[in-house]
């Protein structure tokens, strides 16, 4: 990738897919995955920043492996290692901590979140972070107090306990070398929603609030270089700085999933505890993108204004905490990438359920102007009655939009010829990745697997439907369907919009295994 292009949402969320994906290999291999296999999964733009993410990622993971390494990573927040003394010295005193705490602090202030400051500003930050210690009960933070600072753990763990109305205390979390605590307090001045105490010896790098008041009110921007470092811890646990909270009248319980834009949560309305909605946050790096800005913006406007069953709904939307957040439906099934994870090829009645529910929010989002242009099995969520609804609308487009300036979006496997090529979309484009979908939902595999974008192209431009082709396990009507969905020319794309709405209906056998374990959950408690 040309050095200083930026990345792109989507191109943020190809790389975190891909991270979250090398992981759970990593872990099943016993870390025998090689780094270039993986790099040469993202598309040749992203190369670059996927090798410096998987270098860091796995170093991490080695860390963690090894009982015997006193290596400390932090490589989740930036690309460095620290080495520490042995834990099971009676004292952090020594030459050797000092020099660890040093190459720390030079290590955190070039990692790339703060490439963009001067070295003015970056030395400043970097003399504002100090050393702390903490002994076995010692209280880093405390529940309704405000944080003394921001914290990165580099030995020992913190403890995470949260106190009920009623006095009692759970525990909610542990944390160890590489954890930040403290910064959303600190970010937004409000007292901390949990307390968090050393479970040993503790030592951390250490941003005091009033550092962190002075810098803000001299360097602005430092604020939100580490909005930027924090957000990338948001989002990877279940229980994070947020959860707890209430933003905008809604007490957030925890993180259920994150994007290339946004995290989101499951939380409910501040006076109705009973009442479950998800609550997306524009993530903090972006805050200060104009364009990321619009586009969360967009998606929460034009999903509060399509009202169908087979769509998700946005119910309010607010700004907290420097950052965007909208309200919605929340799905408490699975998705349809989850279903094939778990599945396999499906049914042809099941499939024809499930697309009849997709097309029927389609047609109402075409009906009012609005493409999608993002149709892919992670963005159709299942509830636990099996009803299916289009969710993500963070690419969709006005049709009465000007394309002319509009850059090419979408995820390529599912994208038609003449979205990947950059020409105009329209319902159309669609209706060709619901092709795909249906492809993929009837043989358990993607109908185009090439990840090269120039391969892609040629292949979906060489593709003319037959009736052999693909070989599929359905009906000839089916077929015929699938065949006019995905001609590569869009002029000779058909379908029958009230014939596939005709086959919606809910697929509660997809959904019953979580029922049914929610159900056993229940009697047992």
């Amino acid at each position: 990738m040309a050095k200083g292009k930026q990345l792109t949402p989507d191109d943020l969320a190809t790389v975190d897919q891909l991270c979250d994906e090398f992981e759970i290999a990593w872990l099943l291999s016993g870390g025998r995955e090689s780094l270039n296999q993986w790099v040469e999964k993202a598309p040749a733009p992203l190369r670059s920043k996927m090798f410096a993410e998987l270098l860091a990622l796995d170093g991490q993971l080695r860390t963690r492996q090894s009982e015997s390494s006193f290596m400390c990573s932090l490589s989740r927040i930036c690309l460095f290692d620290v080495v520490m003394p042995d834990p099971d010295e009676s004292s952090f005193l020594g030459e050797g901590r000092l020099a660890s705490i040093s190459t720390a602090r030079h290590a955190l202030i070039d990692c790339p979140t703060f490439a963009g400051l001067t070295r003015t500003v970056a030395e400043r930050l970097e003399d504002s972070f100090t050393e702390s210690r903490f002994v076995k009960g010692d209280a880093v933070m405390t529940q309704g107090s405000p944080t003394q600072g921001l914290f990165i753990v580099l030995a020992g763990q913190l403890e995470i306990r949260k106190a009920s109305a009623s006095g009692e205390s759970a525990v909610l979390d542990h944390c160890g070398p590489g954890s930040v605590v403290g910064e959303m307090s600190l970010l937004s001045g409000e007292t901390c929603t949990a307390t968090v105490i050393a479970t040993g010896e503790v030592q951390t790098l250490t941003l005091s609030a009033e550092s962190f008041a002075e810098l803000r009110e001299e360097f602005p921007e430092i604020e939100i270089a580490l909005s930027q470092l924090v957000s990338d811890r948001l989002g990877r646990r279940e229980i994070d700085a947020l959860c707890g909270r209430i933003l905008g009248g809604y007490r957030l319980i925890r993180c259920i999933g994150r994007g290339g834009m946004g995290v989101i949560y499951e939380c409910h309305p501040e006076h109705e505890p009973q009442r479950r909605v998800a609550l997306k946050m524009l993530r903090h790096r972006f805050v200060h993108d104009a364009a990321v800005v619009d586009l969360f913006h967009r998606e929460s406007e034009v999903l509060q204004n399509l009202r169908h069953r087979n769509v998700v709904e946005v119910y309010d939307s607010f700004v907290d905490v420097r950052t965007r957040f909208f309200v919605l439906e929340l799905f408490d099934g699975t998705d349809l990438r989850q279903v094939l994870r778990q599945h396999g090829r499906l049914a042809e009645p099941t499939v024809r359920r499930l697309i009849g529910q997709i097309a029927a929010g389609l047609c109402h989002a075409h009906s009012q102007n609005v493409v999608h242009l993002d149709i892919k099995p992670e963005n159709v969520l299942l509830d636990r009655t099996g009803r299916a609804a289009l969710a993500d609308f963070g690419l969709c487009q006005d049709l009465d939009q000007d394309q002319a300036d509009l850059y090419i979006k979408g995820t390529p496997a599912y994208m038609a010829p003449e979205q990947l090529c950059g020409d105009a979309v329209t319902p159309s484009s669609d209706w060709y990745a619901l092709g795909c979908v249906m492809a993929e939902l009837a043989t358990g595999r993607r109908l185009f697997q090439d990840r090269d974008p120039v391969n892609l192209l040629e292949l979906k431009r060489a593709t003319v439907p037959s009736a052999d082709w693909p070989a599929l396990n359905v009906s000839e009507e089916l077929r015929d369907v699938l065949s006019g969905l995905i001609h590569p020319d869009p002029a000779c794309r058909h379908w029958n919009a009230d014939q596939l709405c005709a086959w919606a209906d809910v697929t509660p056998e997809l959904t019953a295994e979580i029922a049914s374990k929610d159900d056993s959950d229940a009697t047992s408690t």
